[in-house]
């Protein structure tokens, strides 16, 4: 009579321990804008949030009108993008920019990234200029350079909108060890930090 007992608390026990160890995986192909790839960074550290909203970047048909620097290896234009609930939305770029890039999320819905604005760096002929961008409620914030300088890159944003990463000056930089090469007149050594109030 022990052993009957026991062997359907035994199934119970392996059922319980099966559906405790049992996950569902489900993978999504989030789309383009009409071009061939989409895209996330930072080793997916900082992409989704808490409420089910992803950040990257996807690219459009349209190829990119700086050949010599694409945005992506593809040679497409790409704009940023937010997922949720299966609507991928176009967070656009600044005014005159052609491509950006969505790198990070908060829990409360910031969105950190980049975008180009549209001008050709001086220092480096050819190449689009980059400016650190916040999104917030659905609106983009140019985060501007600091020291005279044509650049700035988003490294993330937390909930309050504090926004790190770097911007670049003037000054050449002969040694160039912050590992941006491709920009040899300038040299990245300040930090970018602004507050976002909307």
């Amino acid at each position: 009579m022990f052993v009957l007992l026991a062997l359907p608390l035994q199934l119970v026990a392996q059922d319980k321990e099966a559906k405790l160890n049992h996950h569902d995986c489900q993978f999504l192909d989030l789309g383009t804008f009409g071009g061939p790839v989409s895209y996330f960074s930072n080793g997916f550290d900082g992409i989704l949030n808490g409420r089910g909203t992803a950040v990257g970047w996807a690219d459009t048909s349209t190829p990119d009108p700086f050949p010599a620097f694409p945005f992506n290896p593809d040679g497409f234009v790409s704009h940023a993008f937010q997922w949720q609930k299966g609507i991928l939305t176009d967070l656009g770029t600044l005014p005159g920019g052609v491509s950006s890039q969505a790198l990070w999320i908060t829990a409360n819905g910031l969105i950190a990234g980049n975008s180009q604005n549209g001008e050709i760096d001086p220092l480096f002929p050819g190449w689009g200029e980059f400016r650190a961008v916040l999104w917030k409620d659905g609106k983009i914030v140019d985060l501007g350079t600091m020291e005279g300088g044509y650049e700035s890159f988003v490294g993330n944003v937390n909930s309050r909108g504090q926004v790190v990463g770097l911007a670049m000056n003037t000054i050449p930089d002969p040694f160039n060890i912050n590992g941006l090469g491709f920009f040899p007149n300038a040299v990245a050594r300040v930090s970018l930090e602004a507050r976002c109030h909307a």
